[in-house]
């Protein structure tokens, strides 16, 4: 999983924070589990909000850590740090990264069975 942070500070040097977790593949199905709560927090509080900030957290071996929080004042965002690096996006595209990490774990699957052959 590469991080790359969407804010960068004005000067000379700018760039962005950049960092890549590599997660095995037991990481990957947690952290796809994981997201699946998440989907279902989420549905919980559209019909009702907490009323004070809420998150939760998923940390993985390493330095990769989903986070998704519920805030009054800003409603549900989804943000993932990895090292250095952090971004937040909206709770809307956690459907798009689920996606992405089950392909891949399929992927990893049909690969492994390739190779038994």
């Amino acid at each position: 999983m590469e991080v790359v942070s969407a804010y960068v500070r004005e000067n000379e040097y700018s760039r962005p924070n950049a960092h890549v977790s590599f997660l095995d593949e037991d990481e990957a199905k947690d952290l796809a589990a994981a997201l699946s709560y998440v989907k279902q927090v989420n549905g919980t509080w559209a019909t009702a909000p907490p009323s004070d900030d809420v998150e939760v957290n998923v940390r993985v071996k390493g330095r990769f850590c989903p986070q998704f929080a519920s805030r009054p004042e800003a409603g549900n965002t989804l943000f993932v740090e990895s090292g250095n690096a952090s971004i937040s996006f909206p709770v809307m595209m956690l459907d798009e990264l689920q996606h992405k990490l089950e392909s891949n774990l399929r992927t990893l699957k049909k690969q492994r069975e390739m190779r038994k052959r």
